[in-house]
């Protein structure tokens, strides 16, 4: 395949994964329209490129997982410990309404989530999200829309906390792990989570993530990690003696311990490279420590030098994790997105279009609209059938 051909695939799948997720915005909008000063917040927080990339991972890790883990457990679990609203928009180049995490999670599952257990600290923002599930519900029943619903939601049993995440983990767990023990006495197969945690700051703790690890039901973790946030708080902590307490809670009191051990071997002053490998080998290290693997996708801010981490985790298992050949291909993919062509991409949803500045002349229109569409996940994991004849309600909605 010549050099051309497979920029012109790599950009393909890009553009063909953020379509999907702007037509599941669009539709969910029209149910439930977008509230800036809830949506959006009155600090204005909005979706940006690395926002974008952490919903595209998900968007593409949740069929894989619910095409395996349903066949192997009697009940799977969503649980959205920073759930938000359902909706957002996305400030590249062009306003572009998209899905919410826990939108995403339920609309892409390749079979039905049994459980999801959504958490917010805003009252407001639960309330728009109950709202929108429910009109996912009524949208999933409908086949137009397989594109981008892949099973019927209808039957799914959500559950809505306001509060604190590190506040509600253990009532959620716990209500899991009573049902698991009872699935495992009468069916011998009991429960398994999925658990999607993107805190603001440094807000998720330690003690919760360790609840997680070591609860007796197993869980596909997708942690966000602020680096960049934890490298400020040791700076400060090394060299203006700030307090510790933000750092003891989101690494745990054991932290200073380590730290200090890595800086012996350092034998110099750490640099921001040195930190920052100290606070993903620590997290990395705890994941370990209760049998789970894990994968670091780096998520580069606009200076390269400021990070956020998107990590992976899953529990060690005999025969070995069969998804993380796949983690590993979504961390080149993710990975190597350049944010121009995030840009260009936006600009092209936003008018309708799927043409793509720097590569337009490489294709016909008629085959550019072909390939695009053959990297549809739908199709890849077999909701809807390939047809000869006419387009799919994706492409009708863009024109």
């Amino acid at each position: 395949m010549s050099s051309e051909a497979e920029l012109y695939r790599d950009i393909a799948k890009r553009l063909q994964k953020i379509r999907e997720l702007s037509y599941l915005g669009k539709l969910i909008n029209t149910q439930v329209p977008y509230v800036k000063i809830i949506d959006s917040g009155d600090d204005g927080f909005f979706y940006n490129e690395w926002s974008l990339l952490k919903l595209i991972f998900l968007h593409q890790y949740v069929p894989l997982y619910t095409s395996i883990i349903r066949k192997r457990f009697c009940e799977i679990n969503y649980i959205d410990l920073f759930a938000g609203s359902g909706l957002n928009v996305l400030k590249v180049n062009r306003d572009i309404v998209l899905p919410g995490s826990p939108i995403i999670a339920l609309a892409f599952a390749r079979r039905s989530f049994t459980h999801a257990y959504f958490v917010d600290i805003n009252s407001n923002k639960i309330k728009l999200l109950k709202k929108r599930v429910s009109a996912l519900k009524v949208l999933s029943r409908n086949h137009e829309y397989r594109d981008v619903i892949f099973s019927d939601v209808s039957l799914l049993k959500d559950k809505y906390y306001i509060g604190d995440a590190n506040s509600k983990i253990d009532q959620i767990l716990s209500d899991i792990e009573e049902r698991h023990d009872r699935l495992l006495s009468k069916y011998r197969r009991g429960c398994h989570n999925l658990i999607f945690i993107d805190p603001f700051g440094l807000t998720f703790t330690m003690k919760s993530l360790v609840r997680i690890l070591d609860s007796r039901v197993r869980s596909d973790i997708i942690l966000f990690v602020n680096t960049y946030a934890a490298f400020l708080q040791i700076s400060r902590y090394l060299k203006e003696g700030k307090s510790s307490n933000a750092l003891d809670n989101f690494l745990g009191h054991g932290w200073k311990q380590d730290f200090e051990l890595y800086l012996d071997k350092l034998n110099r002053q750490p640099n921001i490279k040195d930190i920052v490998t100290f606070i993903r080998f620590y997290i990395k290290k705890v994941f370990s420590m209760y049998e789970y693997e894990t994968v670091i996708i780096e998520l580069p801010l606009k200076l390269k030098e400021k990070h956020f981490d998107l990590i992976f985790g899953s529990h060690r298992t005999s025969r070995g994790n069969p998804f993380l050949k796949a983690i590993y291909y979504l961390k080149h993919f993710i990975e190597d997105t350049d944010y121009a062509l995030l840009h260009q991409i936006a600009d092209a949803i936003a008018n309708n279009r799927d043409k793509i500045t720097i590569i337009d002349h490489l294709l016909r229109d008629d085959v550019r609209k072909r390939i695009i569409s053959s990297y549809s996940t739908a199709l890849r994991y077999g909701v809807k059938k390939k047809k000869i004849e006419g387009i799919s309600t994706l492409d009708r909605f863009f024109g």
